[in-house]
C-alpha cells in the first residue's frame, strides 16, 4: 500500500513539474526565442553543478559517521567492561581513545562544512551568472538592436526580461 501511494505521488509530481517545465519553455519560445534559447544553454552548468555539490555533500556527510560509531563503539566496550576498567585502572585510557575519535569526527565535520559552502557557493555562483547572463543579453535583444545583424528590431521594454 505505501509503495504504490509513493509511486502514485511520484507520478503526479512528475507530471505536474513536467507540465509546467514544457509550458515554461513555449512561453518563453513564444515570447523571445533568442533569450529562451541563451537560457537554455545554461541549464545544463546548474543541472551539473547541483550534482556535484550532493555528490560531495553526500560523501562529506558520510565521512563522519564512521568516527561517531568508532567513539559509540568505545563508549559501549567501557560501559560493558567497566568492572575491568576500573579493576586495571584504565579509565584514562579508554577516556583518551574516546576523545580521539571525537577529534576526528570533529575534523570530519568541518570538512563537511567547507565541503557544502563551497559546493552551494559554485551552485549559487553559477545560478547568478546565468540571471547576468540573461540580464545582459535580454537587454541587448529587448531593447531593439541586435548586434549580430545591426538591425533594429521592435522594443519590448527592460521589465520584461524580468518576467
Amino acid at each position: 500500500m505505501p509503495l504504490e501511494l509513493l509511486a502514485s505521488n511520484f507520478h503526479n509530481c512528475l507530471r505536474r513539474y513536467l507540465g509546467m517545465f514544457v509550458s515554461g519553455v513555449c512561453v518563453g519560445f513564444a515570447f523571445s526565442w533568442q533569450l529562451t534559447l541563451v537560457i537554455m544553454s545554461v541549464a545544463p552548468l546548474m543541472g551539473i553543478g547541483g550534482a556535484i555539490m550532493a555528490k560531495m555533500i553526500g560523501e562529506a556527510a558520510s565521512g563522519g559517521q564512521g568516527f561517531y560509531a568508532k567513539a559509540g563503539a568505545i563508549a559501549d566496550e567501557t560501559l560493558r567492561m567497566i568492572r575491568t576498567v576500573i579493576a586495571f585502572g584504565t579509565h584514562d585510557l579508554e577516556a583518551r581513545r574516546y576523545d580521539e575519535e571525537l577529534k576526528k569526527a570533529t575534523a570530519a565535520g568541518k570538512h563537511a562544512g567547507v565541503v557544502q559552502g563551497v559546493g552551494m557557493g559554485f551552485t549559487m555562483g553559477i545560478i547568478f551568472a546565468s540571471y547576468a547572463l540573461t540580464f545582459f543579453y535580454g537587454n541587448k535583444v529587448g531593447c531593439g538592436f541586435d548586434r549580430v545583424r545591426g538591425n533594429q528590431e521592435e522594443d519590448w521594454g527592460r521589465g520584461n526580461v524580468v518576467g
